[in-house]
């Protein structure tokens, strides 16, 4: 073992289960920490979103990226392992990928593959559920299909009218072919997703 390698293993902490769980700990308090920043603490998600003149996001992934940079810059400078120094580490870099994330669905709109329920019901600043799904029923004649989606009480009754307004919307007019081409896309993607799980990887060394 050269020595560049043993300075690298000697800044970071064993692999035990105790990193996991403190690992587990840190992931989760970096998100939370990024998303209360963002949507409350900076407003883009109260009711006085938009009216400061500043993107929360962006200001919460410029504070939390810079931070970022100076924790990643110090731990790279470390000559041994800081516990204080690592952690901090951590939860600055998922809380830094929350933030950046948040900027670029919500505000740049990139956002995730998604089709019309996603986009009305969780595109750009519209949180109006935590997920939506559409899916088809197996042996029912052709063309029955359902769709499921978790929400706040207070925000059902919008859902449900985005919903069967989409309903009516694809009963009412054909798909056009980008629209087409949009849903193989993430059929594909979904399918590419599914086959990275840990069952699927032991069936396909089988």
């Amino acid at each position: 073992m050269n020595d560049q390698v043993k300075d690298a293993l000697a800044k970071v902490p064993a692999v035990t289960l105790g990193f996991w769980i403190i690992k587990i700990l840190a992931t989760t308090f970096g998100e939370t920490m990024g998303d209360t920043v963002s949507m409350s603490w900076l407003g883009e998600t109260t009711a006085n979103a938009g009216q400061s003149g500043f993107d929360g996001y962006l200001v919460g992934t410029a504070l939390f990226g810079g931070l970022l940079a100076l924790l990643v810059a110090a731990q790279i400078r470390a000559r041994r392992f800081h516990p204080f120094l690592y952690w901090t580490t951590i939860i600055a870099s998922t809380t830094a990928g929350t933030t950046l994330a948040d900027f670029a669905t919500r505000s740049l709109g990139i956002g995730y593959p998604g089709g019309w329920l996603h986009s009305h019901l969780r595109g750009g600043d519209r949180d109006l559920v935590y997920i939506v799904h559409a899916f088809n029923f197996i042996g029912i004649e052709p063309g029955y299909f359902g769709i499921t989606a978790a929400s706040s009480p207070d925000k059902m009754d919008e859902v449900i009218r985005i919903i069967r307004e989409d309903v009516d919307q694809i009963r009412a007019e054909p798909v056009t072919p980008a629209e087409l081409d949009k849903a193989k896309t993430i059929c594909i993607t979904m399918n590419q997703l599914d086959r990275q799980t840990n069952s699927d990887r032991a069936l396909q060394a089988a």
